[in-house]
């Protein structure tokens, strides 16, 4: 019976780590780069670099995300697109849902820590975020 607790005890920590939490969407709010990309299948794919960051602004739990470019200067090139989202929670999962000229879609956020980002998409593909650290060379 001893080793049936400690086994729950166990489960219940390793899968509750990662439980994003209401407070935890303030993360959101900044400049995100790609890592990693997993496919139903479990292939994955890895990003050691990208020309272009998602950007998130959030005000409560409504906002925008858009693609922008990163310069060596530290400032950021973009167009006007941007893509509405809001946050909604349902039965204590958070998604990200967008909507852009009609196209609705979601993506259930999996982790939100301050330097991490997963979420998954309606296909089941896993997207994995590190917090962009802009490169700022001074002359």
């Amino acid at each position: 019976m001893k080793k049936a607790w400690l086994l729950i005890i166990i489960f219940s920590t390793v899968s509750c780590g990662d439980t994003v939490e209401s407070k935890d969407l303030e993360y959101l709010d900044g400049y995100w780069e790609i890592s990693e990309v997993e496919m139903p299948d479990g292939q994955t794919r890895e990003y050691k670099a990208s020309t272009t960051v998602d950007y998130i602004s959030l005000d409560g739990r409504e906002g925008y995300r858009k693609k922008v470019q990163p310069s060596l200067s530290g400032t950021y090139t973009t167009s006007d697109d941007a893509v509405s989202l809001t946050i909604t929670e349902k039965e204590g999962v958070f998604y990200i849902n967008y909507q852009e000229a009609g196209n609705y879609w979601s993506e259930r956020i999996n982790k939100l820590q301050p330097g991490t980002l997963e979420v998954v998409n309606e296909e089941q593909v896993v997207y994995r975020y590190k917090r962009y650290e802009p490169i700022n060379i001074q002359k």
